[in-house]
């Protein structure tokens, strides 16, 4: 459908555009010999969130153009029910910098029951792992090229880059 719809809409524009290229696509029978089904987009489910520090989500911006201090990525944490973000500069995207991201978080706000990140190596290993086991917050993490399901975290950190 959006590649047909992309390729019409590059030369031709009419009120109603969209629904008839898609009745159109609905009834081709090349259209339909192709692909059994048209399939709907599923629409997303959100995240649950009921007090604050029940979930925060964490993710890295960079790679950065270095500062005087040598820091070319900065680590965001948010708090999904509050949305109270704390942002970090870190010199690499080493496991200890991220784990000292986790306990300055910890030591300001209190234990979060749950840390939602992508399946970056900076985040999932030993050391973050243990972290998290003994300060009692559980791990959870994203699908593989589905940013969007840390999607709080990934609009911040378009929102920091700006």
């Amino acid at each position: 459908m959006e590649k047909t719809r992309d390729a019409i809409s590059s030369r031709f524009y009419w009120p109603g555009m969209e629904e008839d290229i898609r009745k159109w696509i609905a009834q081709c029978p090349e259209c339909q010999a192709r692909r059994s089904t048209l399939k709907e987009k599923k629409a997303y489910i959100p995240i649950e969130i009921t007090e604050p520090l029940e979930l925060v989500g964490m993710d890295l911006v960079g790679k950065l153009t270095p500062t005087k201090q040598g820091n070319q990525y900065i680590c965001v944490m948010i708090d999904y029910f509050t949305k109270w973000t704390e942002a970090y500069p870190q010199k690499s995207k080493s496991a200890k910098e991220v784990s000292d991201c986790i306990l300055d978080f910890f030591y300001k706000f209190g234990a979060h029951k749950r840390i939602l990140t992508d399946q970056g190596k900076e985040f999932v290993n030993k050391i973050n792992f243990d972290l998290c086991e003994s300060l009692g917050i559980k791990r959870s993490l994203c699908s593989p090229y589905h940013p969007q399901t840390n999607g709080l975290v990934e609009k911040m950190n378009g929102t920091i880059q700006r």
